[in-house]
């Protein structure tokens, strides 16, 4: 019980995050979003697979600030991702329909994972609930009285 209990806050501390972190987070995302352009850069364009990498700074904006965030910092991806070369070599650059493919797939993806993980939060959310309360009168079970006397206990 103990270990839901931790995984839920620290769920709910990431998701949820307060104003500094939010700062922290977008600044995190970005460094990782110019990170793998520049990985994908370095090892020959977007014609291989290390653009790939973008998946990981787009579920973590999704993680963090849900299905909005998942479509803005997937829509700055892909766009983004527009003026590398498709091959670095010979400075083939993508054409249009190559990089705004791109873009959708990066947003659609992004934005799933946002919904996905709100639904889980939901769940999650739901599941403390009827740890505490009675899923038909909604009123509070023993285990909330045994931590509401707990709490008074240790609070003396």
């Amino acid at each position: 019980m103990q270990n839901t209990k931790f995984l839920i806050r620290l769920i709910k501390k990431w998701y949820h995050p307060k104003k500094l972190d939010i700062i922290y987070s977008i600044l995190l995302i970005f460094i990782l979003i110019f990170t793998v352009l520049a990985v994908v850069y370095l090892t020959g364009g977007t014609k291989y697979a290390d653009i790939q990498l973008m998946y990981i700074p787009l579920v973590l904006a999704a993680f963090h600030f849900g299905y909005l965030g998942g479509i803005f910092f997937g829509s700055i991806a892909g766009y983004l991702t527009s003026f590398i070369p498709l091959e670095v070599a010979t400075m083939e650059m993508q054409s249009p329909k190559n990089w705004i493919y791109r873009l959708l797939f990066f947003v659609i993806v992004s934005t799933t994972n946002g919904f996905i993980i709100d639904i889980i939060l939901k769940t999650l959310k739901d599941i403390e609930k009827l740890t505490f309360y009675n899923r038909i009168t909604n009123i509070a079970n023993r285990k909330s009285f045994d931590t509401f006397k707990k709490k008074k206990i240790s609070s003396r």
